[in-house]
């Protein structure tokens, strides 16, 4: 099935894509969802009554991921000012 979207200047040709809770019968879906909640409520309890030592380890964790993510992207090849500033002038002193 193909689903139409058009607006004032452009029309679009979409697929439709079915998601894999549609095809459950209802019941399933309500338990998935129950399951969800649950899950959600679960996570914020042990969040909840988690040690101040705990939470402290964990951003200390995430700051070094952090850190090694930074340090394994390439570096950015920087423009000196004196080129950018021709490049952004240039349109305005050619018309």
């Amino acid at each position: 099935m193909v689903v139409r979207f058009q607006f004032s200047w452009v029309a679009l040709w979409l697929p439709k894509i079915a998601s894999g809770l549609a095809q459950l019968p209802r019941w399933a879906t309500l338990i998935a969802g129950l399951i969800d909640l649950l899950k959600l409520l679960g996570g914020l309890l042990v969040g909840v009554f988690r040690s101040h030592a705990a939470r402290q380890a964990e951003t200390a964790f995430l700051r070094h991921q952090l850190v090694v993510l930074r340090r394994s992207e390439p570096a950015r090849l920087r423009m000196p000012m004196a080129r950018s500033r021709r490049l952004t002038a240039a349109p305005y002193v050619i018309t």
